[in-house]
């Protein structure tokens, strides 16, 4: 074949009429070519690229709530309460007992 089966190619919309045309010629002189006329309305039935491209961009805004609550004080932690989770010490001033507490 011509090109690498495992590629994506992208065409515009008159390059791809233009192969359903011919395909289209080829089926109306040989109407028994059933994977023929398969792969014709799966030609015309295709989503444009930029549909699905502005879908997968644009889609999660459609699932984000309307509205937002404020954080209440359990939400939150402060730069010592992460380090204490992370079992991490400063190296300054805050380490007073030198990470024996």
């Amino acid at each position: 074949m011509w090109k690498d089966d495992n590629k994506s190619y992208l065409v515009f919309g008159h390059q791809l009429n233009q192969v359903i045309a011919v395909l289209q010629m080829v089926s109306d002189n040989y109407p028994n070519l059933k994977k023929l006329n398969t792969f014709i309305r799966q030609l015309i039935e295709m989503r444009p690229y930029d549909d699905m491209l502005d879908e997968f961009i644009f889609g999660d805004q459609k699932s984000y709530p309307k509205d937002t609550t404020e954080p209440s004080s359990k939400d939150v932690m402060t730069l010592e309460d992460i380090m204490n989770d992370l079992q991490l010490r400063f190296m300054d001033a805050r380490d007073k007992d030198n990470g024996k507490n």
